[in-house]
């Protein structure tokens, strides 16, 4: 049998207790290093885990920002699409304009010679015309020619003045 040979001296010889305590502190670093070193792999694979998150996010971020960029264009094209059409809308109701120009300009071609044009307005369906008369006799022919023609559904006198140099300024609403 080997037999145990000391050579140091028995005071520094370590008891039995500080050998047991020794043995248990041995045994919680191997423990505590094998915690640490799952908290370590657990907190490496979080990391990577939340990469790939970030990763796969920005991917949608990127798609959806294209999305909206090809919505921008398309409410763009809307936008012009519906100028267009209020365009046309606008040039169709200056169709129903035509009428009112025409009566204006088939009130201008019977004018009296005392009678002279002065200026027009056309705007949403109102039509106004100014005129200047040099006598009231030739003012009064062409209010009977109102009510004797069925081409005006409605004359309105907006305004009549008087001036000495032009005389008689009458403005018209015509329908």
């Amino acid at each position: 049998m080997a037999a145990k040979i000391n050579l140091l001296p028995g005071e520094l010889e370590t008891g039995e207790g500080v050998n047991k305590t020794t043995k248990v502190l041995s045994y919680f670093a191997v423990f505590f290093t094998l915690i640490l070193l799952l908290i370590g792999i657990g907190g490496g694979a979080y990391i990577y885990f939340l990469n790939q998150e970030v990763t796969k996010l920005d991917q949608e971020n990127s798609s959806l920002l294209q999305s909206i960029r090809v919505l921008e264009s398309t409410e763009q094209q809307l936008v012009l699409v519906k100028d267009r059409l209020l365009k046309i809308q606008g040039l169709l109701s200056n169709r129903s304009e035509e009428t009112l120009f025409q009566k204006q300009k088939d009130l201008v071609a019977v004018l009296p010679e005392e009678t002279i044009f002065d200026t027009s307005a056309i705007e949403r369906g109102d039509s106004r015309i100014s005129l200047i008369s040099s006598s009231s006799v030739s003012l009064l022919g062409l209010f009977n020619d109102f009510t004797s023609s069925s081409l005006y559904t409605k004359v309105i006198m907006q305004s009549m003045g008087y001036a000495d140099t032009s005389g008689f300024e009458v403005e018209l609403s015509i329908f």
